[in-house]
């Protein structure tokens, strides 16, 4: 019996050791960390929320590849779904402000596209071309696919682990008198 309660015991310290979350992958944690884009190609990224890619198809455009086909009032759309927490790797930067990620191991030339948005605290944003209420076109492969207005707020997490606990040294000062 005391085995087992030392082992739980055990377990419990050892698991709050660490403390593994996602986290938004931001401007300023790029900047803090120092990380150039050899160190951003090293990292595993991970979407927040599911991105669905939507384009209409003619009968002789039919042939998918990665997607499927769908029929929505009467027209058949390719539908590539991109589900929350699907892994993902950094092919290449254009700049400091956007990175391209792959989500597809066997085809490199089917990525999105990551930007620091100002207006969600620096945080890499899903990048797509004439956003409006009902969504944007992004350009996955060699096709531009139509994505809903919710895939605006898909941002990159990174998981992050903290080691250990902190440990703070306190001293209340006592004052100062004449």
């Amino acid at each position: 019996m005391i085995k087992w309660t030392f082992l739980g015991v055990l377990i419990i310290v050892l698991a709050s050791c660490t403390t593994t979350r996602y986290r938004s992958l931001t401007r300023d944690l790029i900047t803090t960390a120092e990380w150039g884009e050899n160190d951003l190609k090293k990292l595993q990224f991970y979407v927040s929320d599911n991105i669905v890619l939507r384009r209409k198809v003619t009968d002789s455009k039919a042939k998918i590849v990665s997607g499927k086909i769908v029929s929505k009032d009467g027209a058949k759309y390719e539908e590539i779904i991109i589900r929350s927490g699907t892994p993902g790797t950094m092919l290449f930067s254009p700049d400091n402000e956007r990175i391209a990620i792959s989500f597809d191991k066997d085809d490199s030339k089917s990525f999105l596209m990551f930007g620091s948005s100002e207006k969600r605290d620096g945080a890499f944003v899903l990048l797509a071309t004439d956003w409006d209420k009902d969504g944007g076109n992004v350009t996955y492969g060699d096709k531009v696919y139509q994505t809903g207005a919710s895939s605006a707020y898909v941002t990159l997490l990174i998981l992050t682990e903290n080691e250990g606990s902190t440990e703070f040294k306190r001293k209340t000062a006592p004052g100062r008198t004449l």
